[in-house]
């Protein structure tokens, strides 16, 4: 399924021009999702978030980004429905097979992301979005999280999951170093080399002003290893 707003193409930053590594390969796609199940815990992860967003049976919850659909499916065990947004079509239909392929039915796949999706129905009670927020510039970060905002039921909640900086500016350089040589992967390497070059993390500072402005309470916050930040967001 589709879903785009109209947007002034003169202005409106084009979300579905993909930046860094080329996630619309669906061989790369297949790559990327085999590499994570080795390199992360994933199950853990997923664990985690659910517990801290409070997700319950009768639930509908957003995601943005859903990539390789793993969070989704086993979130869509957990409550009502869930609609997954990705800007990769590739990715949507690889998120989408894999769903199928587990038999799990409560899940709409969009085609579209933080500034083209259009909320159609009742406020969602909860939107997740992990590790894409930063492929938009700050200015259409605030944006997306008013979209958000408005999407979401009074008190409803958000939570964030991406690359934050919250290093020492003055020692950026050893900084990133120091994260892109941790790992021995060299397509990983190449992967966050891309990440620092063309897409657009952001600082902590920056960041906790955007949730702040886009009319978001920030209920608690973790910084993992300078690079990495989650937040829980009230709907105030």
């Amino acid at each position: 399924m589709e879903n785009k707003k109209n947007q002034n193409a003169n202005y409106y930053f084009n979300e579905f021009k993909s930046l860094g590594t080329d996630y619309n390969d669906p061989e790369e796609i297949r790559i990327y999702d085999e590499r994570m199940g080795k390199l992360r815990n994933i199950k853990k992860e997923i664990e985690d978030t659910i517990n801290i967003i409070g997700l319950k049976k009768g639930d509908t919850l957003l995601e943005i980004g859903c990539g390789t659909g793993e969070f989704c499916i086993e979130a869509a065990k957990r409550c009502s429905k869930i609609i997954a947004l990705d800007v990769s079509k590739n990715m949507l239909e690889y998120a989408k097979n894999k769903a199928s392929n587990r038999e799990i039915t409560n899940i709409s796949f969009v085609n579209a992301g933080f500034l083209s999706y259009q909320h159609e129905g009742k406020p969602v009670d909860l939107v997740v979005s992990s590790i894409a927020l930063h492929h938009l510039p700050d200015f259409w970060k605030l944006m997306a999280l008013k979209n958000i905002n408005s999407m979401l039921k009074e008190k409803g909640k958000f939570y964030l999951h991406d690359v934050v900086f919250s290093f020492d500016i003055k020692n950026f350089e050893k900084a990133i170093e120091c994260w892109i040589n941790q790992t021995n992967d060299d397509r990983m390497k190449k992967n966050m080399v891309n990440h620092i070059s063309e897409e657009f993390s952001t600082t902590n500072w920056i960041m906790e002003k955007i949730i702040e402005h886009a009319g978001f309470n920030i209920e608690s916050k973790e910084y993992k290893n300078v690079f990495f930040a989650s937040y829980l967001c009230i709907k105030n």
